[in-house]
């Protein structure tokens, strides 16, 4: 389907979430965290809703406003798999139209040029393939593991079993990293539809530990040696707190460019997992850079909250999607979370409650609004 840029006809659609008519709804895109998340989210839900969306103010806070590369890549990715409508959509835009049509099962492709980060496709791709017909497959390309994002590992180890609470699968193998500035990694995923609805979900109790593994990943020309610095930074600080020492892997891969990247996983006996990690800089040591991703999951480890602070905002999605109250419990809202429950508001019928129950823990409680499935008809 070629790409439709018909220019907007100039009225005021300055109102958040504003119906523009019956079947559209407006959506300030600078609405609290003002970036990339509510276009991701907007979109998802418009294709999975079937509802049309104006997004405006489309990054509007930012350096370079507008859609980046990555952002429009993602809209174009969901308009292929629903053969839905996009007006406006181009590198710069702050404004754009989604007219979805009915999400389809298949094999779908999207390449970044830059390092721009491919988990970020899957934010906004995955959530929609839960309701196709049919099991998707999905090459992407583009920035694995880059800054201002989740790495691949995270969505790969971390998200995949917080999504699987609710039932819904899916799979990434990465072939090849992708390292700022020349990116150039690629992954294949796999998601298998639901065959009813999303189950809500019960995470109120964290548990205790029972495992902490990382694993630590090398690329291109960097030297195998800065992967064991990571290592044995992680692994000094985790000696001190528990006194034991951790599963991490340190393994090679395929780069354009040269550049690591450390993830520290942590479960629980009730289901909970945690995940904190960190990309290298020169700035800093490797073994220094190891010992912080471990001290933020110590954050964690052991407490009372049930997700980390990245995956607050991941589950709000499926929270409003599922058939049923879905109460989680977790450490003070980030503004990611605050966004994505507003957009969700804006877009569905599901109702949230936060609570405050101490110093630094909330509880989240969302009804669902579950959409209605498609049938295979192939």
């Amino acid at each position: 389907m070629a790409l439709n840029t018909t220019a907007t006809d100039g009225k005021d659609f300055g109102e958040i979430g504003r119906h523009e008519n019956r079947d559209m709804v407006v959506i300030d895109g600078s609405l609290l965290e003002g970036g990339g998340q509510v276009l991701r989210i907007a979109v998802a839900l418009s294709a999975i809703r079937g509802k049309a969306v104006k997004i405006t103010n489309i990054r509007a806070g930012r350096k370079k406003p507008g859609l980046a590369e990555q952002h429009l890549k993602g809209l174009l990715l969901v308009r292929d798999m629903c053969n839905g409508e996009l007006e406006n959509a181009h590198l710069g835009s702050t404004e754009i139209i989604f007219r979805p049509g009915k999400i389809t099962s298949g094999t779908f492709s999207s390449k970044i040029s830059t390092a721009g980060s491919v988990s970020l496709l899957m934010q906004i791709a995955v959530p929609c393939a839960l309701f196709a017909p049919g099991p998707c497959n999905f090459n992407l390309r583009g920035g694995t593991d880059a800054d201002m994002a989740p790495p691949i590992d995270y969505l790969k180890i971390v998200t995949s079993e917080v999504f699987a609470h609710f039932g819904a699968k899916f799979e990434t193998q990465v072939i090849q990293r992708g390292f700022f500035p020349k990116g150039g990694g690629e992954v294949n995923v796999k998601v298998e539809n639901i065959q009813t609805c999303l189950k809500p979900i019960t995470l109120t109790q964290p548990g205790k530990i029972i495992s902490i593994e990382g694993s630590v990943n090398v690329g291109g020309s960097c030297p195998i040696r800065v992967g064991h610095e990571f290592k044995q930074g992680a692994e000094s600080l985790l000696l001190e707190e528990f006194g034991c020492k951790p599963n991490i892997s340190v393994e090679r891969f395929n780069a354009y460019c040269p550049g690591s990247s450390f993830l520290i996983v942590g479960k629980t006996s009730t289901g909970c997992i945690f995940g904190s990690s960190v990309i290298s800089h020169r700035s800093k040591s490797p073994a220094q850079q190891g010992e912080e991703a471990v001290a933020e999951l110590i954050k964690f480890l052991p407490g009372q909250s049930c997700l980390d602070s990245y995956a607050q905002d991941q589950i709000i999605l499926p929270m409003s999607l599922a058939a049923g109250t879905s109460t989680v419990v977790c450490g003070p809202l980030t503004l990611h979370t605050q966004t994505a429950i507003e957009i969700v508001k804006q877009l569905s019928s599901a109702k949230f409650e936060v609570e405050k129950t101490s110093e630094t823990l909330f509880r989240i409680t969302c009804t669902g609004d579950p959409p209605v499935l498609a049938t295979d008809t192939q």
